[in-house]
């Protein structure tokens, strides 16, 4: 028992035990991205972190499956150690304001969120906070964001997609066929969300009492 407690205190051993929570960290990011294998992703990155327990990335990592888990308050202390290790990463920041937002924090998320975006300024989190926003019935500011992103990034959809719900709730019809119009010539037709834009640019063209156009779709 010395002699392994003495091995693993050089540092080629301690070396060699942070590649492979390294190793145990990358599969546990693989297996997050479906449910099937969550389960496992959690238990890889334990041990992960029973490995480099001062990693504030698998503390990240660990977050975010917690998040994906549904299991909220496991993953805002998770993320909130990431951030305890290394405050200056703006993505813990952003996943810690999805996660206040699912909590129902949703000023807490705004605040957060905002301050993801003066540490880096990214599509992602723009949209994040326009969602933010969104939940809070501030619909117009959440317009204004996505309008921004639009123009600056014309050939994106996940901005519009955004936008046709803060359309909706601003009962911008006009704005919402807009919208759909490029989702529609945007999208896979072997997708049900293809074809869902079309019904959703009919109810907007029923609003308008555009019925004519509303039957075409």
């Amino acid at each position: 028992m010395v002699l392994l407690a003495a091995t693993l205190s050089c540092p080629a051993a301690l070396a060699d035990k942070k590649q492979l929570a390294k190793v145990y960290a990358d599969k546990a990011t693989v297996e997050n991205l479906q449910m099937s294998t969550r389960s496992s992703a959690l238990s890889h990155i334990n041990q992960a972190i029973a490995m480099d327990n001062n990693n504030a990335y698998y503390y990240h990592i660990k977050a975010s499956i917690y998040w994906k888990q549904e299991e909220d308050q496991p993953a805002l202390d998770n993320i909130n150690r990431a951030i305890e290790l290394n405050p200056g990463v703006a993505a813990f920041y952003e996943t810690k304001a999805c996660i206040l937002q699912t909590l129902g924090r949703t000023q807490d998320a705004l605040a957060t969120i905002d301050k993801a975006l003066k540490m880096q300024d990214s599509l992602e989190y723009h949209v994040d906070r326009a969602s933010i926003l969104t939940s809070l019935r501030r619909f117009n500011e959440a317009k204004v964001e996505l309008d921004k992103l639009i123009k600056e990034n014309p050939k994106n959809p996940i901005p519009r997609v955004r936008r046709v719900t803060v359309n909706n709730n601003l009962k911008n019809w006009t704005g919402v066929i807009e919208d759909m119009d490029f989702l529609i010539g945007f999208d896979d037709k072997n997708t049900i969300s293809y074809y869902m834009h079309f019904v959703d640019r009919a109810n907007a063209y029923m609003m308008l009492k555009q019925y004519d156009k509303a039957e075409k779709d």
